[in-house]
């Protein structure tokens, strides 16, 4: 049976859906430099829910969890050991940070009277019971794009330009 859409779930839905959405941006990480160089091609962008605050907070354990030392032959205690010592040194560039704001009633979009109006009669009273209509929400969502290269923000610009079209 399907979970029915409620404002409560709808949160996680759009969070999953942006997510999901980002899984579609492909970069070629490079580790290292040295012989052999270490690089991970098409590899979805890294990305990570953080308030602005604490952009990097979890990035050592995301790192792990997605197995991003996999051609280095690291243990996985190894590999959160190193992601947490030389966190400053390896992070791989770029990383988009999600940052989701509180949802607040938006009044533009609704146009349509905030009750329902004689929906249904209450036998006991005999009058019309009214019900609040349903309000609209906006949620806004701030990712920002953390990379070493110009050209690397360009290419992640370039990318959501043609998501999103004229």
């Amino acid at each position: 049976m399907a979970t029915p859409h409620t404002f409560e779930n709808s949160l996680r839905i759009h969070d999953e859906a942006i997510f999901t959405w980002l899984d579609t941006l492909l970069i070629d990480y490079r580790l290292s430099d040295g012989p052999p160089p270490v690089i991970i091609p098409e590899e979805p962008i890294l990305r990570i829910t953080a308030a602005p605050s604490r952009p990097f907070a979890d990035v050592a354990a995301l790192l792990v969890a997605r197995n991003f030392f996999h051609g280095m032959g690291l243990t996985p205690e190894q590999m959160t050991t190193m992601a947490e010592d030389e966190f400053h040194k390896i992070m791989p560039l770029p990383i988009i940070t999600i940052y989701r704001a509180d949802p607040v009633e938006d009044p533009e979009l609704a146009g349509a009277p905030k009750e329902f109006r004689r929906a249904v009669i209450d036998a006991a009273g005999g009058k019309y019971i009214s019900y609040p209509w349903p309000a609209h929400y906006r949620t806004e969502y701030t990712m920002t794009i953390w990379c070493e290269e110009k050209y690397t923000e360009a290419f992640i610009l370039e990318w959501f330009y043609a998501q999103f079209g004229t």
